[in-house]
């Protein structure tokens, strides 16, 4: 390698996307290679680059990126306390940078020029709640604006049209049980639950129970990679989830896990559960009918037997079913 960056005539730029891939502490599934886990390989690995780029600075180039910044914050990895080789390298004065979310004007900006396309302008109420309920993140903002102009449009409503409270206040809720907002909470999430398991039971905890049980369950670590990853923001040790749509979300989806349950919602969950499963077993007395007499005569056992008052026990099934 040496013999060949040496003879470069023009410079290098080796470029790393996704480096939580190979970033110590993420774990990467059953299958992965511990050794990059519990940063052994991230050690060598990166002293190897950062040999070659000492070595040849004007030649080479290094250009990293990914969606959390734990590379370049934790300063000692492992059980042994060795020094992160990557530990500050991305400091503003050696060029690096965060990407940060959009502030209010960089939303005005963006909603009101892309909107005015189709248009649509919006007021301050719409665009504050844009940037509280989104977190600034400029795709999920993008996604609701899309959904807000669907709303407008299957409304019959005339255009041009300013989006007010009125508007916002109907179209969201449309929005949030969306497929599409459902994917990209999803895909958000799905990050943390698989790389960063820690971090996601800490956003989990915060979006069900508030931050007045954080420090008590959740680590310092935890709470740092979040801030970085930009899902929450602590102001004096009062934390809070940036993205109120997730807020909302997690809510929907883990709602029985909150502590406190009621009677009443004890009850709610007792009976979704009962339901869920009676889906499950429909489906499955349907495929396993089918699969052993074919569709049609699948169907016209289920006739009889429904006709007939027939039981599974006198002749539906030829064998007992284990469920």
């Amino acid at each position: 390698m040496n013999a060949g960056i040496s003879i470069l005539s023009t410079p290098l730029t080796i470029m790393f996307d996704e480096i939580e891939a190979i970033t110590f502490g993420v774990f990467q599934g059953e299958d992965s290679d511990n050794l990059w886990v519990n940063g052994k390989n991230f050690i060598n690995f990166w002293n190897t680059i950062k040999g070659y780029y000492s070595k040849y600075p004007k030649q080479i180039s290094i250009l990293v990126a990914g969606t959390n910044p734990m590379i370049n914050e934790v300063p000692v990895i492992g059980i042994d306390d060795s020094p992160n080789p990557m530990f500050g390298q991305l400091s503003d004065t050696n060029q690096g940078a965060y990407l940060q979310a959009f502030s209010f004007e960089d939303m005005k900006n963006m909603v009101n020029t892309l909107g005015s396309y189709m248009g649509i302008t919006f007021d301050q109420y719409s665009i504050s709640r844009l940037v509280s309920d989104c977190g600034g993140h400029p795709y999920l903002s993008r996604l609701l604006c899309s959904s807000i102009n669907k709303y407008c449009r299957t409304s019959g409503l005339a255009r041009p049209m300013n989006i007010t409270k009125a508007i916002y206040d109907k179209a969201l809720p449309e929005f949030e049980k969306s497929s599409k907002a459902t994917s990209f909470f999803w895909m958000m999430l799905n990050i943390l639950m698989k790389s960063y398991p820690k971090e996601f039971a800490t956003l989990k905890v915060l979006a069900l129970e508030g931050d007045h049980v954080i420090s008590q369950v959740q680590d310092n670590n935890a709470l740092a990679h979040l801030i970085g990853y930009g899902m929450i923001e602590n102001n004096q040790h009062n934390f809070a989830i940036k993205y109120s749509s997730i807020t909302n979300f997690l809510k929907g989806e883990y709602r029985f896990e909150r502590s406190g349950l009621s009677i009443e919602e004890q009850k709610e969950e007792i009976q979704l559960r009962i339901n869920s499963a009676e889906i499950q077993l429909r489906q499955l007395v349907k495929n396993t009918l089918q699969t052993y007499y074919g569709v049609d005569i699948a169907k016209n056992k289920v006739i009889q037997a429904m006709q007939h008052n027939v039981a599974i026990n006198h002749g539906i099934f030829p064998f007992r079913l284990r469920l």
